[in-house]
This record gives structure tokens, C-alpha cells and sequence, in this order.
């Protein structure tokens, strides 16, 4: 098993203690946690639009996928937040769509799991039978935050509807959140694993790759164990454990997204901010890269590669922020920024705790999270609007867009012509003569 030193993802440590706060009070000592200020000017070119705003029983929306066939966007809608006076929820965790326009639907209330009574579904991908998978987030759902196990869920689709069956393929994750399917596996971050037998350890994360056809031929759910002694995973579905560097505000989640881009997987931390592109040996052991390590770069939440542009898309929820990392010809990362924005409601489409993002047709759209916890720009939870940003990114790379915006030089002619040309109104000169009279 492959170990990784120093990675998080989206982990709520403060999860742990109990249900999250709406608002903070500022002279609480969860108030004080250092908030990482973003020194730099956005491109206003790259300013937010609203695209939709969510019905009131969508407060706190997560994790995307795009319907290739159709553009349309599929949204999870845990809603941990808001809780009522007994700690019950006070929306039901839903599946909705929206297109290009702003249209959106609602689709599906989730089944709530039997042992917990609620449900988290939050990342989710297509798998080649047209069905949606789903990583079901147990984590909140008890306290102390890991009593009940998260799961992946299959929701059976048809003519871009869900049927209403749901079942469960997988069970025994902790914290399951991003999903993805690529090449015959399915992919999951699992964003906080239980610290007992790991002396010394401020946070760890797994990320689990299964085989497509074993979850889609198993006759029942397949289950795993979460369990990490001394940084080695005890399951061999486990195919990286991670772990994470403590930085101010004290976050000690692991894994969070999840996109595969440039031949490999990447995932980033939402605990340090730390991203890593990961490889698989000739074994099927991970090589994992830290391949961006930046003081500027305090979280990394969900992820998306756009092939057009070539970009991964990075939602940083700390700084209310969408980060970039590109590849240049030589291998090299490079990070940036495409937009920041301070504290905010939503109103008028600016972030408001960016949670995922997915690009159709030049269009990066963008789910705000909206359920703070300390060390984050926002600092209230579930104020309206329940919003879908947008931002015209374009359809062109940073090459293609150099190769554009280049002067062009005319070439000379490769030969002179035969004649010279003449000009109107200009003495008639004699040609040149083949060859010059002998000379007597």
C-alpha cells in the first residue's frame, strides 16, 4: 500500500464536536481560527453571474456531473444544514438537474439510511450502464462524527430520470465524498479517517479505487474497512492514504476532489491545500506527486478538469475563491487564480463557500456549499439565495489564446516576380535584355 505524507481534503474536524454553528460568534474561540486573506486583484472578465437560484428546500447543495449526451447538469443536495431543535434535518437530502438557460428540476428525495435515519449524498458520476453513483456521507449523521458507515449508492436511471431505485453497492467508508469512474474503476475520497492506532498523526484521508465490474456483478454490497494503522490501510480496496499537514485554521480533513487529467488522477486537500497527481505502477500501486505545496494555497475542495481550456478548476472554500492549476509542455504545474471575492450572501452570483464546479461549453459552474465552519471567509450558513454561480471561461487554452492574440508577419515572396510591375503614370523603362550586345 502505497503511503502519502502530508494530504487532507473536505474534512470538518470541528464535525467532531458536534453540529456546525450557523453563525459564529466572533468572540468565540472558533471565530479567532486564522482566516487565510488572498492578496491579489480578480479579472473582472471572470466576475460570477447568478445562473440559479435553488428552491428554499435546497439550502446546502454539493456535488456535480454532466450528462455528456445532453449538457445537463446533475446536483446532489445533502442539506446538512439547517437542523431542527431535536438535531433531525430540516430538508430531505435530493437529487436535482439544471441546463445551459437556468432551467432547474428537482428529481428525487434520497432514501434515508436505516441505521441513521438520514442521508448525504454529495459526490456522483454516470457509470457505463447509464446509472448514477453515488457517495453517500455518513459522517454527519452521528455523534461522535464516524458511528454510522457511508456508502455508495446506485440510482437506477432512465431516459435521464431516476426510476426511484436506489441501492446500496458499497458500505464501510467514513467520511465518502468526491466520486468518479474512469477505465473500468470507481474512484472515492474518503476525507477523515479515525486517528486511534496512528500515534502522532494530525489527519488522515483514503482514497479508494474498486473495480467497476466487481461493484456492478456483486450479488450483494461489498464492504470495506476503513481502518489505518501506523499510515497503512488494513483494506486492500484502500489505494492511498494520505496524510495532512496542520496550518491555521486546523482543519484535519484529507481528500476531497477528485478529476483525471494529463493521463493521471488528481486530488487535492481540503485540510492544507496541498494538490497530487497520482499514477499507477505496473503493480496497480500508486505513485503519488505532490505536485503543488503553496503557503498562497490553503484548500482545495472539489475539482474539474476542462479539456478545452486545459485547466483543472479548483474550488478553494477558505478563501471564496476558483483556483487553477495548468500543465506546461514540460511537465511543470502551474497555479493561479481565476476569481476571489470576500464574504458574501450569494446575491448577484458571487461565491458564497464554493463546493464543486463543472464546465459545459465555455461555462464553469460553480454549487456554493453555504455551511460554514471556522477559518472560512463565510461565516453564515444557509443565507439565501441557494445559488449555482457562473463564469464565461471560454472555449480556448492559454495556448491557443497566445497563438491568437500573436502579430502576424507577412513572408516575403519566395521569388521575385519575372517582371517588375509598373506604375501608372511612370516613364516606361526597357527591359533588361536577355543578353548584353557583343562589343566590336
Amino acid at each position: 500500500m502505497k503511503k502519502l505524507l502530508g494530504l487532507s481534503a473536505l474534512g470538518f474536524a470541528v464535525a467532531l464536536t458536534g453540529c456546525i454553528p450557523e453563525k459564529l460568534d466572533s468572540s468565540s474561540e472558533a471565530a479567532k481560527s486564522e482566516i487565510h486573506r488572498v492578496d491579489i486583484t480578480p479579472n473582472p472578465a471572470y466576475q460570477p453571474s447568478l445562473h440559479v437560484v435553488l428552491p428554499d428546500s435546497c439550502p446546502v447543495p454539493d456535488g456535480m456531473t454532466v450528462e455528456e449526451a445532453t449538457g445537463k447538469v446533475f446536483l446532489n443536495v445533502p442539506n446538512f444544514a439547517p437542523s431542527n431543535p431535536d438535531g433531525s434535518r430540516q430538508f430531505p437530502a435530493q437529487l436535482g438537474v439544471f441546463d445551459k438557460t437556468g432551467k432547474f428540476e428537482l428529481l428525487m428525495e434520497y432514501p434515508n439510511d436505516p441505521a441513521s435515519g438520514k442521508a448525504g449524498p454529495m459526490g456522483l458520476d454516470f457509470g457505463p450502464d447509464g446509472n448514477l453513483y453515488v457517495a453517500d456521507n455518513q459522517f454527519f449523521s452521528s455523534d461522535p462524527a464516524g458511528k454510522y458507515p457511508s456508502r455508495i449508492l446506485r440510482v437506477e436511471m432512465k431516459d435521464g430520470k431516476p426510476t426511484g431505485k436506489v441501492e446500496t453497492v458499497v458500505t464501510g467508508l467514513r467520511l465518502a465524498n468526491a466520486l468518479l469512474i474512469h477505465d473500468g474503476f470507481v474512484y472515492v475520497s474518503d476525507t477523515n479517517i479515525d486517528l486511534a492506532g496512528n500515534p502522532g498523526k494530525y489527519g488522515l484521508g483514503i482514497i479508494w479505487k474498486f473495480k467497476l465490474d466487481d461493484i456492478l456483478n456483486a450479488k450483494e454490497p461489498m464492504k470495506v474497512d476503513p481502518t489505518v494503522k501506523d499510515g497503512i490501510a488494513v483494506d486492500p480496496n484502500a489505494w492511498v492514504v494520505g496524510e495532512t499537514k496542520k496550518i491555521g485554521r486546523g482543519d484535519n480533513s484529507s481528500f476531497d476532489g477528485l478529476t483525471w487529467a494529463w493521463g493521471a488522477l488528481y486530488s487535492g486537500n481540503f485540510g492544507d491545500g496541498q494538490m497530487y497527481r497520482i499514477e499507477t505502477n505496473d503493480d496497480g500501486t500508486a505513485k503519488v506527486t505532490t505536485v503543488l505545496d503553496d503557503e498562497a494555497y490553503h484548500c482545495c475542495d472539489g475539482i474539474f478538469y476542462d479539456e478545452k481550456t486545459d485547466k483543472i478548476y479548483v474550488n478553494d472554500s477558505q478563501a471564496n475563491a476558483i483556483r487553477t492549476l495548468s500543465r506546461s509542455e514540460n511537465g511543470e504545474h502551474v497555479a493561479g487564480w481565476l476569481w476571489v471575492n470576500d464574504d458574501t450572501n450569494g446575491e448577484n452570483g458571487l461565491l458564497d463557500q464554493p463546493a464543486e464546479c463543472a464546465v459545459v461549453d465555455g461555462v464553469l459552474y460553480v454549487v456554493n456549499f453555504d455551511w460554514s465552519f471556522p477559518g472560512l471567509k463565510n461565516t453564515t450558513s444557509c443565507d439565501k439565495p441557494y445559488s449555482i454561480s457562473a463564469i464565461k471561461i471560454g472555449t480556448q487554452s492559454d495556448a491557443e489564446l497566445a497563438n491568437a492574440a500573436a502579430p502576424t508577419v507577412e513572408e516575403a515572396p519566395a521569388e521575385l516576380p519575372a517582371e517588375l510591375p509598373t506604375v501608372e503614370g511612370a516613364p516606361a523603362t526597357d527591359a533588361v535584355p536577355a543578353e548584353l550586345p557583343a562589343v566590336e
